[in-house]
């Protein structure tokens, strides 16, 4: 027979064993996915137009979801001011690379949706530029009861005068 304070030690020690057993089980669990990106690529990604899911993928996010990779590019930026106006900045480079490429001659020979598309989203940037909200302006103008080159005229016109 074991003494009674032998079984007592050898007792303590198994719940000490049984207890580095079970935090060797909580540090073994996966890491959060989705976690360290390479912000180079998350910026280069979204400037060249990719969803902030996509881009997220492309810098190495290992999140499995779309929700979830926007939400390590949105977190990421968030985290990083840095980041966030250097992506502001490679936008707005090719913002204007695309606003210099509009030239009069592509407006003239743009077809009536390409200026329908064109002039309300110019009109609207115009607006939120000036600090104006942007909004549906209801006119006189009956474009069903106009001749498609008309059309085209008018918005041609339009748009050429700023909206005016």
């Amino acid at each position: 027979m074991i003494p009674k304070h032998k079984q007592i030690e050898a007792g303590k020690e198994a719940e000490e064993v049984k207890a580095e057993q079970v935090n060797e089980t909580r540090t073994d669990k996966p890491k959060k996915q989705g976690g360290n990106i390479d912000k180079e690529k998350l910026k280069q990604a979204i400037a060249d137009g990719h969803t902030l899911a996509d881009s997220a993928k492309l810098a190495g996010s290992k999140a499995k979801t779309a929700g979830a990779l926007a939400s390590v590019a949105k977190n990421t930026i968030a985290r990083d001011q840095e980041l966030a106006q250097d992506i502001k900045q490679a936008l707005e480079e090719k913002r204007i690379m695309v606003l210099g490429a509009i030239t009069k001659e592509k407006v003239r020979k743009a077809s009536a949706p390409q200026l329908v598309v064109m002039t309300g989203i110019l009109t609207d940037k115009i607006q939120l530029v000036s600090g104006l909200p942007t909004e549906r302006i209801k006119g006189d103008i009956k474009f069903n009861e106009m001749k498609p080159e008309e059309v085209k005229q008018f918005l041609i016109d339009k748009l050429l005068s700023g909206g005016k």
